[in-house]
């Protein structure tokens, strides 16, 4: 797979995440899915997740045999977090410090710095 459609994908996933947790019933702590009830369930059932969850739905949308033990999303926005983060990770950022807020304009942090990456490859 080039680096190009990886890229491309990653910043799918990292849009497909944001519109997702749009709504705040579809944002959770403490499991990566939930059911409408707040039952922790598997991602087939999940009418929520956390951020790790939702990154995670957003891959499974076009995930193929041969890219199973591909995590680009997932890595992408952990390597976004570390220099600013205060948080050891972010399960816990999501569970307990983040506010529904914070989980958006961090996304949108994500998908802004992705789209400059793209962007400087292509002036390259």
């Amino acid at each position: 797979m080039s680096n190009r459609k990886l890229d491309d994908r990653i910043l799918g996933d990292l849009k497909w995440a944001r519109n997702f947790l749009t709504d705040e019933s579809k944002w959770c702590r403490h499991n990566f899915y939930k059911d409408e009830k707040g039952r922790p369930v598997v991602a087939e059932d999940a009418y929520s997740a956390c951020i790790i969850g939702a990154l995670e739905l957003a891959r499974h949308q076009h995930i193929t045999n041969f890219e199973l033990q591909d995590n680009g999303p997932y890595n992408f926005i952990k390597d976004h977090s570390r220099p600013r983060r205060k948080f050891q990770t972010l399960s816990a950022w999501n569970d307990y410090t983040a506010t529904h807020k914070d989980i958006l304009d961090f996304l949108d942090s994500a998908i802004e710095t992705r789209k400059t990456m793209l962007m400087e490859r292509v002036n390259v």
